[in-house]
């Protein structure tokens, strides 16, 4: 696997807050124009099943595909600005991230670098992560949230076997515009040192909801909506790739308690069918800034027993 383009970021220096700014959020963008000489039938076949996930609403085809898409962030509720004293949450305002590609396989050991582990395994896809790979699309500032998730009950320390999902995620101009409010100044003072500090990167927070918590389990129904940080079992790391400035943050899932790692693993299969919505943020502590999400994606129809397996060795290579 090639990593020739994959450095160290000591190399590119950190930008202004001010120059994130990618594009204009858009909630149901248009698939991408491949040229017609970037890739043949056979080789997309061979290498889309099923690494990047489809990106398309629940109505958009057919229910079995793996698929996912960008949703309203007011569907998730946040601290508001006097949660200090009311304790009052309030639907989060607009994102600050739009999510531009997600991609899941599975792995019989946890990965650190998700870049160096997809750049030949997307190959032929025509996904967006391709292009920035393949140096056919810059951004100044690419925000990888990756999910590593067990498949078996008992916690195994060493080369735990699995499934990892990534969401990649630019910036929109409501990061811009809130670089002087509290919520979006603790966004980026996160972004620009949560790779090196412990305690910043610790405020990261991951909120999952089904739309209907009557299809979980009784003993899972409180938890759905309900925030929870990412502490001991995060990992963040900075990079640069084709001069794109990549901020990975990791969920070590397999380092959760005994019973939510049960619980994952015994409705591993109903993420086939059900519609699970994701939002991550950042913490605000008791200084009536409020909060806001940094990305809200839904994803349906993944199928963990059918994962593209990186660590096999495919035929003819070394």
């Amino acid at each position: 696997m090639s990593s020739r383009r994959y450095t160290s970021p000591p190399s590119l220096p950190i930008p202004s807050l001010s120059s994130l700014v990618i594009s204009e959020p858009d909630l149901n963008p248009s698939p991408p124009i491949l040229e017609e000489d970037s890739t043949d039938d056979s080789t997309a076949n061979s290498t889309l099943h099923p690494i990047v996930v489809k990106e398309g609403g629940s109505d958009s085809d057919d229910d079995n595909v793996p698929k996912w898409i960008n949703i309203p962030s007011s569907l998730f509720s946040v601290r508001s600005p006097s949660y200090s004293t009311t304790r009052l949450k309030v639907p989060s305002p607009p994102a600050l991230f739009i999510c531009k590609s997600c991609i899941t396989y599975s792995s019989k050991s946890k990965h650190d670098d998700v870049l160096q582990v997809i750049t030949d395994k997307v190959k032929g896809t025509g996904d967006w992560i391709e292009r920035v790979i393949n140096n056919q699309i810059t951004e100044n500032l690419i925000l990888a949230v990756t999910f590593q998730i067990p498949f078996t009950h008992s916690y195994t320390s060493s080369s735990p076997s699995g499934g990892q999902i990534t969401f990649f995620y630019i910036p929109t101009p409501s990061f811009s515009s809130s670089l002087n409010s509290n919520y979006g100044g603790i966004t980026s003072q996160w972004l620009l040192h949560g790779p090196t500090s412990s305690s910043l990167r610790s405020l990261f927070k991951l909120i999952i909801q089904l739309p209907d918590p009557d299809i979980l389990p009784v003993p899972l129904r409180s938890y759905n909506s309900k925030p929870v940080l990412i502490t001991k079992s995060g990992r963040m790391k900075e990079a640069c790739l084709n001069g794109n400035r990549f901020i990975e943050m990791k969920c070590d899932l397999h380092g959760w308690g005994t019973f939510t790692r049960k619980a994952i693993v015994k409705n591993l299969d109903n993420l086939k069918i059900w519609p699970v919505r994701i939002g991550v943020l950042v913490e605000t502590r008791d200084d009536g800034g409020g909060e806001v999400l940094i990305g809200a994606v839904e994803v349906k129809g993944i199928d963990t027993l059918r994962l593209f397996d990186v660590d096999e060795v495919e035929e003819g290579e070394d």
